[in-house]
C-alpha cells in the first residue's frame, strides 16, 4: 500500500497552478484593464518552502508563490479505505512602491488561485476533494530599499481517499 502524501499534494497544487495561472493572469488584466497589472509569475518564483523574508532579507522574485504544509486532523480509516487529510496555505506574495498598488495586486492574484483551485476536480489526479477554508494577509516594508511586501494566503483542505 502506498498512500499519496503531503509532498505529492503540494506538487500537484504548484503544476495546476503554473500550468492555469498565465491564462488567469491575462483574463484578470483583461477584466480589469486599470493601472494595478499583474506580471505572470515564473516557475521558479513557486516555493515549496518558506523562502527567508526577514529583517529586509529577501532571496526571492516577485511576484511569487509559496505552499505551506499546515498540520490537518486524520480522516475517517475502515479496512478497506482510509482518507488523509491535509492543510495546505496558498501565500500570494508581491512586492511594489505603494500600499494601494500591492494591496490590489496581490487581491488578484489570490482570486486567480481561488478559481483554479477551487475548480471541481482541479487536483483530480492526486486528491479526492480540494476546499477552500479561508484566507488572511500581512504587508511589511523592505528595510533596504522602502518596498512595500504584501502577502495574502489562502487555506484549502485538502482530502485523499484510498484503497488499503
Amino acid at each position: 500500500m502506498g498512500l499519496v502524501g503531503i509532498e505529492a499534494v503540494i506538487d500537484a497544487m504548484i503544476l495546476k497552478l503554473q500550468t492555469d495561472m498565465p491564462a488567469k493572469v491575462t483574463a484578470l488584466n483583461t477584466e480589469y484593464a486599470d493601472d494595478y497589472v499583474l506580471a505572470d509569475i515564473a516557475d521558479s518564483s513557486y516555493y515549496w518552502w518558506m523562502p527567508k523574508i526577514e529583517r529586509g532579507a529577501v532571496n526571492i522574485e516577485f511576484p511569487a508563490i509559496v505552499l505551506i504544509n499546515r498540520p490537518a486532523g486524520p480522516g475517517a480509516q475502515n479496512p478497506s479505505q482510509i482518507e488523509m487529510h491535509f492543510s495546505v496555505v496558498v501565500d500570494v506574495l508581491v512586492r511594489g512602491e505603494s500600499g494601494a498598488d500591492v494591496s490590489r495586486r496581490v487581491w488578484r492574484y489570490n482570486r486567480a488561485v481561488k478559481e483554479i483551485l477551487a475548480q471541481r476536480h482541479s487536483l483530480a489526479d492526486v486528491t479526492t476533494t480540494c476546499t477552500y477554508m479561508g484566507e488572511a494577509q500581512h504587508e511589511t516594508t523592505d528595510s533596504r530599499s522602502g518596498d512595500y511586501l504584501h502577502d495574502f494566503g489562502s487555506l484549502w483542505e485538502i482530502m485523499t481517499s484510498e484503497t488499503t
